[in-house]
């Protein structure tokens, strides 16, 4: 993690100053890490990070050399099922007559045919389903393609957008689910680009009687509120039309798509000089206009966060049992964690770096004391 970094290096600035050229040349690639609470990056050399991307190349392949041999399998029983009952059926047809010989005859032939058949058929099958595992393995190369990307310098950065990747590597749809699948990208889940684009499929209907008292009064708030209740509630009458398909209903304005007040201060007036524009497909679609971005993952990370966030969790605890919050690193370290395969140290610079405890040097060693950040991360866990 980074800030374990400033548990060593006091400097900052030039911590940071360092990262980012070691990242610039490629030699360290940054990750965001989810799930923490906040925002939290850690950082992996690219050639480990590479290593990855083939390890899951390997897995794909085994998966998919697993689904054929399945799918042979499950077409390889269904010539034998037909054998077993052409063969019993044979010896019946011989015991009523003569006559009926011949039909055993023409049976057993019919047997032997069909087994032919069914042998033809598996033969068939497996060379058909060969086939398709080397064009799963052409299929493949999305993992050589996605590693040129993150080797070659195209983007050093933590994450993707949909159309740059399609660009750089020709990565279909189907390539990046298989990249998330393989948990080498993540969706990104961060906040639009503009927070004035809102989701027009959110309820309207629930925020009915929000939008009337925005729209009725209380701009005595500030002229950025009540902009923001105006948009907010523009919106949600531009959905509620959208819905009910009488976009005649609406404003001029509003049915062009415009965000114009109707009411309020001057200073309400002037704050929304700039107009905010969405389009009628995008009210249609229920979404933004933004591109989709993708985070580059490392595999098996959620693992890796469980027993982090335990691990950190479980040390502050139990400093916060101590009388004064306090605590000798060496006491720590004498007990074994319950909920992190972690190391004590790993955690400790998790908790220098990221300011929940402060570390003292004492005549009996290092000090760890609890601060306001870690006591409410103590509470919080």
């Amino acid at each position: 993690m980074i800030h374990q970094i400033y548990s060593i290096l006091t400097d900052h600035t030039t911590v940071d100053r360092t990262l980012a050229q070691l990242i610039k040349d490629g030699t360290l690639r940054k990750f965001y890490i989810g799930g923490t609470g906040s925002d939290e990056f850690a950082i992996m050399l690219t050639e480990d990070y590479i290593h990855q991307i083939d390890q899951a190349k390997e897995q794909y392949l085994k998966d998919h050399k697993e689904a054929q041999e399945k799918k042979a399998s499950a077409i390889s029983s269904t010539p034998s099922t037909g054998k077993r009952k052409l063969d019993s059926t044979a010896p019946t047809a011989a015991a009523h007559s003569n006559a009926s010989a011949s039909k055993k005859r023409r049976g057993t032939v019919g047997a032997v045919a069909g087994t032919r058949a069914g042998s033809a058929l598996v033969s068939a099958a497996l060379a058909s389903s060969g086939s398709g595992s080397t064009d799963e393995a052409g299929e493949g190369e999305i993992f050589d393609r996605f590693k040129e990307l993150v080797s070659g310098g195209h983007c050093m950065e933590i994450s993707i957008q949909h159309s740059n990747i399609q660009d750089v590597i020709g990565a279909t749809d189907q390539d990046i689910t298989t990249l998330i699948r393989y948990s080498l990208l993540n969706r990104s889940l961060s906040v639009p680009a503009n927070p004035h684009l809102i989701n027009l499929e959110a309820s309207a209907s629930h925020h009915t009687n929000t939008a009337k008292a925005s729209l009725n009064g209380s701009h005595s708030s500030g002229s950025h509120s009540s902009l923001n209740q105006l948009i907010t509630a523009t919106n949600q009458q531009h959905a509620k039309s959208i819905r009910a398909d009488t976009p005649s209903s609406l404003p001029t304005s509003a049915a062009a798509g415009t965000l114009v007040p109707t009411s309020g201060s001057n200073s309400t007036t002037n704050s929304v000089g700039a107009t905010t524009t969405i389009t009628d497909a995008t009210a249609r679609r229920g979404r933004t206009s933004d591109d989709v971005a993708y985070r580059f993952a490392i595999r098996q990370g959620g693992l890796f966060v469980t027993h982090f966030l335990k691990g950190r969790l479980e040390i502050l605890r139990t400093i916060k049992r101590q009388m004064f919050s306090d605590m000798l690193t060496s006491a720590i370290t004498a007990k074994p964690l319950r909920g992190s395969f972690l190391p004590h140290e790993f955690h400790i610079h998790d908790l220098v770096g990221s300011g929940r405890v402060q570390s003292i040097t004492t005549s009996s060693g290092q000090l760890l004391k609890l601060t306001q950040k870690g006591e409410a991360s103590a509470k919080a866990g």
